[in-house]
């Protein structure tokens, strides 16, 4: 019962980061048409600050028309670079935008469209917190067996194996000593 709800909730897990993903390419390639260059000013266009900007001017005419202090505000506050890197960030995304009002095609339906894209993502990452919060929740409980506690905690060892993989993992293979039972099977019968 244990296996199966931990195997339930992690394939949960990599159905919504997967979707997460997709909703993340459309915005891309949104951005690419309305906003040309845009992912050139953010190398990440879901960080918190090019959310943050997107979320209220999803077009580079809301951009230009917004107030230089509101702008310079939200790259503070929602980035750890300092004010002068802020600035020059600034000064790009106008000069980004300006170009974009002239190569971008302006369709207010991809605006909408953007706004839609972000407030999907920020569900689905604030659903993805939750159900890692639930794994770790289920897997530092007091009844939740000792054994697959151990099994996790071995494999999470191995250098370059994180905790989710671990996790991923023992969901997956279920019962260890009966996984490695059927693997000697198997190599009996390869051998014979």
């Amino acid at each position: 019962l244990d296996i199966f709800l931990l195997r339930s909730l992690e394939r949960e897990y990599y159905k919504l980061t997967d979707t997460c993903s997709d909703f993340k390419k459309k915005l891309s390639a949104d951005l690419r048409v309305t906003f040309p260059g845009y992912n050139t000013i953010f190398s990440d266009i879901t960080s918190n600050s090019s959310i943050a900007i997107l979320s209220d001017y999803p077009t580079p005419q809301s951009i230009l028309d917004a107030p230089k202090d509101t702008l310079v505000n939200i790259l503070t506050t929602k980035s750890r670079q300092g004010l002068t890197k802020k600035k020059k960030k600034y000064s790009k995304l106008i000069d980004m935008a300006k170009e974009a009002t002239i190569i971008g095609i302006p369709l207010d339906a991809l605006a909408f469209k953007i706004s839609s894209s972000i407030k999907i993502i920020d569900t689905f990452e604030t659903e993805i917190s939750n159900l890692l919060k639930e794994i770790h929740l289920l897997i530092n409980s007091s009844n939740f067996p000792n054994q697959i506690k151990k099994n996790i905690e071995l494999i999470d060892s191995i250098p370059g194996i994180g905790t989710l993989t671990a996790v991923t993992l023992i969901a997956e293979i279920g019962d260890i000593d009966g996984f490695l039972k059927h693997i000697c099977s198997f190599m009996l019968l390869i051998n014979a």
